[in-house]
Order: C-alpha cells, then structure tokens, then sequence
C-alpha cells in the first residue's frame, strides 16, 4: 500500500513531509481568526441595577456570557439585583466573554445582636454600623446616665444580646435624660462654701451650674452661699411646701465673700419637714475613730467585685438592692448613725438619700470613698 512512498528516495519523501507541515501550519493561522473570532469585539453593556435574569438576558443579545463570581447584602437594594459587573459598562471585549456578576443576597444574613446597655448613643450608632445593623426610633427615661443606651428593642420588644438578627433590621433604643427617677427634696446650701456644697451636690448627683459672684470674691471655693435656685421652699396658696428635685438636674448659687445669716425661718421649716443636709466624713475622722475600737455602723453599697478587691469592712447592700428597697438587713439602723461608703462617694450619698427617704435618721456619707482611703492609708484597715 505504501510502495509509492517506500520506492522514493529519501529526499522527495523529506520534502513531501516540510510541505504537508508547512500546509497545516498556513491552514491552523489562517482558521485562527474564525476559532477565535478575532476582529469581533462588543462593547458590555450596563447590567448594575438589573435583576439577575434581566442581566443574564441582556448580556446573551450581545453575545456575551454571564456568572456570578460573589454576593453581598445592602438591605437598600432588590433581592438578585446586580451590585456590580466586571469587565465594567462600555468596556471591549470579545463575542462570547463572561462576564462576571456581583449580586444582592435573596436571604439577608444574620449577625449576632450585641449587648449596647450602658454604651453612649453615639458609640452604639457605630457599633450597630458595623454589624450591619441600622438605629430605629430613640425614646428617653428617666435616668441619671445621660445619653446612655438603657433598652434596645426589636419591633417593640426588648432584644436580648447574642439574639440573631438579619442584617438591616432597625433597633430602637431607650436612651437616659440625664435625670434620675428619684424624688428628694431640693437642698438648703445657704451658708455652705462652694466646696461643701460641690461635694453635697455630687454624692446627690445633681449637677451644680452658674456660680454667680456677688461683689469682690477672690477664693472661690470657700466663698459662701448666699442664694440658690430652685428655693428649698414654695409658697402655695398662704402654705409654704418643699421643693423638689431629681438627680441630674442643675442648681445655680450666687457666693459673696461672708457668711449669710441664717433665716431663723428656713432653719425652723427645714425641722418641720425633717429636712437636713446629709452629713459627711473624711477618711481621717473615720480612721481616728476606729482606731480608738469605737463601734461604727459601716455598710459597703459598692457592687461584689469591688467589694471582694479591698474593703473596709462593714454590712454589704449593694446601691442596687437599696434603689429596689431591698434592704432588710439595716432595718435595726433606722435610728442609728449608718457611714455609707463607695468607691468616691457618689454612690454611697445617693444611697443616703434613699435611706433618709425611708426613715433613716442619721445617714453619713464618706467622703472621696475608697479611693480616698487608700490614697492615704493604702489598704490598711
């Protein structure tokens, strides 16, 4: 069958061969151009905004493929609908090139919903940002932690952390005035130094505003009191009634150089309505005291970490339980002088004022707290 190729010399068949080659070779780059459709070049249309299945139509009418390379969530967009395209709009490509798809998840994810109790407004915001999560309606309460976060909510019910939650969803949040829920009577300051009174007005976390001058004062901190607002007392109708007042709000003092004279009348309405300014101790008078083995009525309203650190000794009621009236335990103190102590003294003043609402006669608050204490006398009993 091959003696035709067999009886040639070896150079007709060597040529035969260079030319069969070099006939393939011509035939493969002249059909390249068909296989790989050179020349034929197609502008990609826009897709973005597009459901998945109007894109995939849209790009087959011009020659072009389409897949989905990724998917996001934007609670802002369509189910399917495409985010963004690579190669871009208007780019050239080649008939037949894939294009490739970015699109809007149809199942929003889910986050973990965190525990923003405690957190600023601001800091939540950013927070809630992060995870994906949007600010719904704020409402305020009562509550002396101004601006900060008290309830989170999910349509119109409290959420509680680690909950899941699609990514989106709205959270109201329940955000503090500034001013407390409780109720006491408005201070009578007249006479106390700026000093007194900024310490009084602190452990009673209610803040203290305008210091107005009157005539020359030159040490402002021991300048003395001379008028306040609001007044401790309210004529109403011929009957004079105390005033009242919430943690977190503001009271204004005008200060002169000397002391007042006391009105005989504010001191005899201030007995009638058993109004006194609740006493204070400084760490020293309390040491002195206690180291002479006088018998003194300690109690600890700081929370039990705290307590466990480093104490003073003492009954232990947490602020928490004395705000709740959960404070059986100090029930035999009623008519006793009770040293409450905190860890600089706001919490255990305004344990005071609860206590004195609830018959307490004789509340003392120290002064500074723990850290005062340990400041001088480090953590020595």
């Amino acid at each position: 069958m091959f003696k035709f190729i067999t009886h040639k010399s070896f150079l007709v068949n060597f040529l035969a061969i260079v030319f069969i080659v070099l006939l393939l070779v011509f035939a493969f780059f002249s059909l390249l151009g068909v296989i790989t459709k050179h020349d034929e070049y197609k502008k990609v249309p826009s897709v973005v905004g597009k459901s998945y299945d109007e894109a995939v139509q849209i790009l087959k009418a011009a020659n072009l493929q389409a897949t989905i390379q990724d998917s996001i969530y934007d609670d802002t967009a369509r189910a399917l609908q495409v985010m963004r395209q690579s190669p871009d709009a208007d780019a050239t490509v080649k008939s037949d090139r894939t294009i490739y798809l970015t699109i809007n998840r149809a199942v929003p994810p889910q986050v973990d919903m965190p525990d923003l109790r405690g957190f600023s407004l601001k800091s939540a915001q950013l927070y809630l940002q992060n995870l994906g999560l949007k600010i719904g309606d704020t409402t305020y309460v009562s509550d002396i932690a101004k601006n900060a976060v008290k309830d989170q909510k999910f349509n119109g019910n409290s959420i509680s952390p680690g909950t899941k939650i699609n990514m989106g969803s709205h959270i109201d949040l329940v955000i503090g005035n500034g001013v407390g829920e409780a109720v006491m009577s408005v201070p009578d300051l007249i006479g106390m130094t700026v000093a007194q009174a900024r310490d009084y007005l602190n452990s009673s976390n209610i803040e203290l505003g305008s210091i107005i001058p009157g005539g020359q004062v030159t040490d402002l901190e021991n300048a003395y009191i001379v008028k306040q607002n609001p007044q401790p007392y309210t004529e109403i109708a011929g009957e004079t009634v105390p005033n009242k007042i919430r943690p977190g709000q503001i009271m204004d003092i005008w200060i002169s150089s000397t002391p007042p004279v006391k009105d005989s009348t504010t001191t005899y309405l201030n007995k009638k309505f058993n109004k006194n300014i609740m006493t204070t101790i400084t760490v020293d008078e309390l040491r002195a005291r206690m180291d002479k083995g006088e018998n003194v009525n300690l109690v600890d309203v700081r929370e039990p970490y705290e307590r466990a650190d480093f104490n003073i000794g003492g009954r232990f009621v947490p602020i928490g339980k004395i705000q709740q009236m959960e404070f059986d335990e100090l029930e035999d103190l009623k008519d006793e002088e009770v040293i409450l102590y905190c860890r600089s003294g706001n919490r255990s003043g305004i344990a005071g004022q609860f206590l004195e609402q609830f018959g307490f006669k004789n509340t003392v608050n120290l002064t500074g707290g723990m850290v005062a204490w340990e400041k001088k006398f480090g953590r020595n009993k």
